[in-house]
């Protein structure tokens, strides 16, 4: 199993990757694109901006390349979502809504099968912290949050409120500085 740190660089590599299809990315109808490269995730905006955020807030713990590679990808990105604002941002609240969706599915598979459910919560939570990293984003102008996702967000958020108990950070404590517990709770804590 790989330590924070090692999960913080293949986060660069996938990152880096991710860039490089950007452009077309955005411009296509499509949510989730394969990336063609073994063991790497879906390329999807959530996807990329988790990373994207999650990496800047700890750039101190890369070395000094891997800190010029995330300048170079974040610069790829801005480059590439630029010239393409409405479909950036109809593509950004399509996924909030999907992710919700299936964060959604997972706090319902945990009302069913909850020691299945609870076991996989690490996993299944980075569908919530991309949400939130994504209605970061469009809370900026030139950007707008779909009020349907922020109701089904406030909807998903009090479910799951009622099966919380704070405690721990739930991903590599590494990462921690980049999520700070009153905006993540959800990744402070664990399920009842």
């Amino acid at each position: 199993m790989r330590t924070g740190l090692e999960k913080l660089a293949f986060d660069l590599e996938i990152m880096e990757a991710m860039a490089a299809l950007m452009p077309a990315y955005v411009a296509s109808d499509g949510l989730f694109w394969n990336i063609g490269v073994g063991g790497m995730p879906t390329l999807t905006l959530g996807g990329y901006f988790m990373r994207q955020q999650r990496l800047l807030a700890l750039a101190d713990l890369l070395n000094g390349d891997e800190q010029m590679r995330l300048q170079t990808a974040v610069s790829t990105i801005q480059q590439a979502i630029a010239p393409q604002t409405v479909q950036f941002e109809k593509k950004a609240n399509k996924e909030i809504l999907a992710r919700l969706h299936q964060w959604g599915e997972y706090l319902k598979d945990l009302r069913e099968e909850h020691s299945r459910a609870v076991a996989g919560y690490k996993t299944a939570v980075e569908a919530r912290v991309m949400v939130a990293v994504l209605a970061q984003l469009l809370a900026d102008k030139p950007y707008q949050v779909d009020d349907e996702a922020i109701n089904q967000m406030n909807t998903v958020d009090q479910t799951l409120r009622h099966q919380w108990l704070i405690g721990e950070f739930v991903w590599p404590i590494e990462w921690a500085r980049a999520y700070p517990a009153e905006m993540y709770w959800w990744l402070y804590g664990r399920l009842v």
